[in-house]
Order: structure tokens, then sequence, then C-alpha cells
């Protein structure tokens, strides 16, 4: 007999492989993301709760399912692919991009681009991030 799942239960079970939020330990640690890996801190510094992504070239929609959405501080891709941060869901707005390797400790005062592409110039994208990709 076959058994036939939601919609929404598959879809939980694959996001759930794709990303780790972490709880532990209660305050994370810029060790704590590692290799491969992208990881978004809800502080400055790599502190407070973090996800982490670690399914390279996983996009996250929204990251109010994830109960991280604006409130993204610090960032650090450890993963070998461009990562964008974007300001709203669905990878719309505006948005930073980080380049492999790439560590932000401090997304107040950051380089940020139009949807399109174009520069938009130096500004705060702290608690701004709801959509990574």
């Amino acid at each position: 007999m076959r058994v036939r799942l939601p919609a929404a239960v598959a879809v939980t079970a694959w996001a759930t492989s794709a990303v780790l939020l972490s709880g532990a330990p209660a305050q994370a640690a810029e060790s704590d993301c590692g290799s491969n890996q992208i990881c978004l801190f809800q502080d400055y510094g790599y502190g407070g709760r973090m996800l982490n992504i670690t399914r390279i070239g996983t996009c996250i929609e929204n990251l109010k399912g994830w109960e991280f959405n604006d409130i993204t501080s610090s960032v650090i891709n450890n993963s070998p692919v461009t990562v964008r941060l974007y300001q709203d869901i669905g990878h719309g707005g505006k948005y930073v991009r980080l380049t492999p390797g790439e560590k932000i400790a401090n997304l107040s005062s950051v380089t940020i681009y139009n949807n399109d592409g174009s520069w938009f110039g130096v500004n705060t994208f702290n608690d701004r991030t709801s959509s990574t990709c």
C-alpha cells in the first residue's frame, strides 16, 4: 500500500535537509560556521542565533518560515558560490552580495545592489534580510 504525504510535509522534509537552524550553542560564534556553509547570525560579530545553510545552491524564498526574517546582523559565506541576501521575500528588492569566503561582521554599512544588479550605494542592511539565494 502506498502512502501519500501532504505536500506541506514533503516540502518541510526537503527543507529540513537543506537548512539547519542552530539552537546550540545559545550564543553562536564565527567558528560555528563550518566549511561549505552559509551562516546568518542574529547579532553583530557572528553572535546570537545562527541559521546554517548546509546545502550549497539552496535558495530560501522566505526566512519567516525559519524564524529568521528581518533579524540578520552578520553573515559568513564559507561556500564556493556567491550568495545574495535579499530585502524582500521571493528574492525581491535590494540585495547584498557575498563572494566565496566573504564575511560581514556588521550589516549596518554595506554595499547594496538594486534587484536589476545596478549599484544602489552603501547603506544599512541590518535586520532587512528576508530571503537568500
